[in-house]
């Protein structure tokens, strides 16, 4: 494109993104954007789950659904083999062995630990510049590759024919007739005449798509690009013609779901639009594909369907991926949704269940994840016709991944924002929200809510409200916008929450649901979250986290935080209350990382337990620290009105305790520390060595080490040391003091941890 006002203004458009030039194409711009066209998409067995696929004009990609640094970054992903249309498939057992393929018959097995890729080309006769007519096998270029849900050692590929390896590609067997019409007008030259193009892309007659039963390891499904679906139910040994009677001749089956729910269901999402027939076709069989019904009413009519899936939780949810976007039906097909969010209009060529998410293979955006559908599997209309509903959580890991758990600075918790001004300068993936998601249902806006976490005894851990003071109200909210984008929630009534996440993007503002400290000079406490109360669908986050330490202002720490103790794993409940009137109680488990191995329920115990007694004591002596302060601020108050007369008696008497009380101050905390680097110059004192040893105990799963007790009890009693201290400064200066307050008709003074107020700042415009 040529700016016709300027033709300077250039833009290139590629397979790989596009380039800018605003000096007549000299110079280009470098930036990358996330427009891979993906193929397929496949979820693996690992934990975190990765994502695989191949991407047009490029490569295959493997890489994880979330990544402990907070975002994904371009080094997560890995090459899987094959090449730049292929298929995917990884063995259930050992997900690191991947199967690719590509054009020209291409079927690699790589280890992807290793980096060892080796080809299993199931028939390695090259065809390329051969019409299909020439071929014993017709590989598309983008053929069919499966890996058995029952049998690890079990893969399938399709050609015209069922090829099937039972070791790893080493060997191959075909179980299938030729499972197409194989029109001879469909076999000729591609191109032409000057030149052909022949490379299997433009190879007709061919299986598009093959599925194995997940309740059945006999039971196979075979689609052809020429129209014909194909059923097995003995292995391969017998085959049968299954096609629905109004599908016609030259229909592109593009995928078969297999039901979850009974060996003879199955959903079929087919195309014409190459014939000029854009509408959305899919089928559903529910006895071996004898009958179908047509199951595509209420998708817009000029949005042609290349996928449908059923979700294995709840059976009659279907997702269909279109032209255009994502389709969503809770009646099994009867009638469908919008669930383009804040999805792009973009071709979805394919789509998958894992784990609760659904993850999109898009032609031209890349790859996106739609995190915790547990929503959706329970949303009905009598739902949505109440005037609030507390929606089951889905259990939880218990595991850090940049939010949630994930540590910050000087206790600010979460993950470090990411600003313009501080973001990476390539894409990078966003991490799903962290922590245990809360998910309701509100008929009416503003509603006072409350959200309480409960243990498995019933006891209150947290509690949040959508009703905050004024300063936390506004952080509160602020937060809320600029982490939209994070949250899993339904276009509904209204109310819209971006709840899709690219894996392949510049991430939002910030990245784990907790405000970071505002400056490098000073600690600011994060925001008290705020339960939403939109209209709608409301999605709030638990961080799996006990109540935090105490704080106060200013208090600058090294590698320390004010978080509380990750909660063990365990059963945990949320208890919802909408305008003082309790709504339900739901459970949901806090589940071990799998990735912590030997780790016993006794070692999280005991971890938890040390973790919260230093807590416990971190929380002591800020306090101390913040009663020292305010007994020094009402000291300075009462001598500036105190009587002249009194003020010399008055004044060596608060100057005899404000003394007192500073050096137990110091050894509590570094009081010279002004900025996030000073304690490199001036030595930490007890409360940031307790939030340091918090840090270490807390660095992973397990019981903690034996030297983090003796480092602990060491600590302890130097703190037990100087509150004995402050104990007998304040119990025999200041009742001296409040005698003299008395005498002159001022208020006496309390010893108790008031915190100074923040200072005041001035709202942004």
């Amino acid at each position: 494109w040529i700016d016709a006002k300027d033709p300077r203004r250039m833009i290139e458009a590629d397979d790989g993104g596009g380039e800018v030039s605003i000096d007549g194409g000299k110079t280009w711009t470098d930036e990358d954007f996330a427009t891979a066209q993906m193929y397929h998409v496949i979820a693996t067995n690992h934990f975190p789950y990765h994502v695989c696929g191949a991407q047009q004009d490029n490569s295959t990609l493997c890489g994880p659904s979330r990544s402990p640094g907070g975002t994904i970054d371009i080094s997560d992903w890995k090459e899987a083999g094959g090449g730049e249309s292929g298929w995917i498939a990884a063995r259930t057992d050992d997900p690191d062995v991947v199967y690719a393929g590509s054009y020209g018959n291409l079927l690699t097995r790589k280890d992807m630990r290793t980096e060892l890729t080796r080809n299993v080309n199931p028939w390695p006769d090259n065809p390329m510049g051969h019409p299909a007519r020439d071929l014993k096998y017709r590989f598309q270029w983008t053929f069919p590759i499966i890996s058995s849900a029952h049998d690890p050692n079990v893969i399938y590929a399709g050609s015209n024919m069922v090829h099937k390896s039972t070791n790893g590609g080493q060997s191959w067997t075909v179980i299938s007739p030729d499972l197409t019409y194989a029109d001879p007008a469909t076999l000729g030259n591609s191109g032409g005449p000057i030149t052909k193009d022949q490379t299997s892309v433009e190879y007709y007659a061919v299986i598009f798509v093959i599925e194995e039963s997940p309740l059945d390891p006999n039971v196979l499904w075979a689609g052809s690009d020429d129209g014909k679906i194909s059923l097995t139910r003995d292995g391969g040994k017998t085959w049968s013609t299954v096609t629905p009677p109004d599908m016609q001749k030259y229909t592109r089956v593009s995928s078969i779901d297999a039901s979850h729910f009974g060996a003879g269901i199955a959903y079929v999402a087919a195309n014409r639009y190459q014939l000029d027939d854009n509408r959305p076709l899919i089928w559903k069989t529910q006895d071996f594909g004898k009958t179908w019904t047509r199951i595509d009413t209420g998708i817009d009519q000029t949005e042609f369907t290349r996928v449908v899936r059923e979700d294995p939780e709840r059976p009659g949810l279907l997702v269909a991926g279109t032209e255009r976007g994502v389709w969503f039906s809770l009646d099994d097909g009867r009638g469908w949704q919008k669930l383009q969010l804040n999805l792009p209009i973009v071709p979805v060529h394919d789509l998958t269940f894992k784990n609760g998410d659904i993850i999109l293979a898009t032609h031209g955006r890349s790859f996106w994840v739609m995190d915790n559908v547990s929503t959706l599997e329970q949303l009905t209309t009598e739902v949505m016709a109440s005037d609030a509903h507390l929606f089951k959580p889905r259990d939880q890991y218990r595991a850090s991944f940049g939010g949630g758990f994930g540590g910050g600075r000087r206790g600010a918790g979460g993950a470090a924002a990411i600003t313009p001004e501080n973001a990476p300068q390539h894409p990078v993936g966003a991490n799903p929200t962290g922590g245990a998601i809360v998910q309701y249902w509100l008929k009416s806006v503003n509603q006072e809510v409350a959200v309480d976490v409960l243990d498995g005894q019933g006891k209150l851990i947290r509690s949040y409200t959508s009703k905050l003071d004024s300063t936390a109200y506004a952080d509160s909210v602020r937060r809320e916008q600029r982490n939209r984008s994070r949250m899993d929630s339904l276009r509904v009534a209204g109310v819209a929450d971006d709840s899709i996440r690219k894996l392949v993007q510049v991430a939002p503002d910030a990245a784990g649901g907790i405000d970071p400290a505002s400056d490098d000079d000073g600690f600011r406490a994060p925001p008290t979250p705020r339960a939403p109360n939109r209209r709608g669908m409301n999605t709030f986050a638990w961080n799996m986290r006990y109540p935090d330490a105490s704080t106060f202002q200013g208090m600058i720490l090294w590698a320390a935080s004010t978080q509380g103790p990750p909660a063990p794993p365990g059963t945990y409940s949320i208890r919802l209350t909408v305008s003082g009137k309790p709504i339900a109680t739901e459970s949901f488990r806090l589940l071990p990382d799998p990735r912590s191995k030997g780790v016993t329920n006794a070692d999280y115990a005991e971890q938890f337990a040390l973790l919260t007694r230093i807590r416990d004591r971190f929380t002591e002596t800020n306090d101390a620290v913040k009663t020292i302060r305010y007994i020094k601020r009402e000291l300075a108050d009462r001598r500036r009105r105190i009587a002249a007369d009194r003020q010399a008696t008055f004044g060596t008497a608060a100057m005899a305790l404000e003394q007192a009380l500073s050096q137990v101050e110091d050894s509590l905390y570094q009081t010279r520390n002004r900025s996030g680097q000073d304690p490199l110059n001036y030595p930490i004192r007890l409360n940031n060595k307790l939030g340091a040893l918090m840090g270490v105990v807390g660095s992973s799963d397990g019981r903690p080490t034996q030297q983090s007790y003796s480092v602990f009890t060491e600590l302890s009693h130097q703190l037990d040391r100087e509150l004995q201290t402050m104990k007998r400064s304040v119990d025999t200066g200041l009742p001296r003091i409040n005698s003299m307050l008395r005498d002159a008709g001022l208020p006496p003074i309390e010893a108790k941890p008031v915190d100074a107020p923040p200072p005041r700042q001035v709202a942004a415009q």
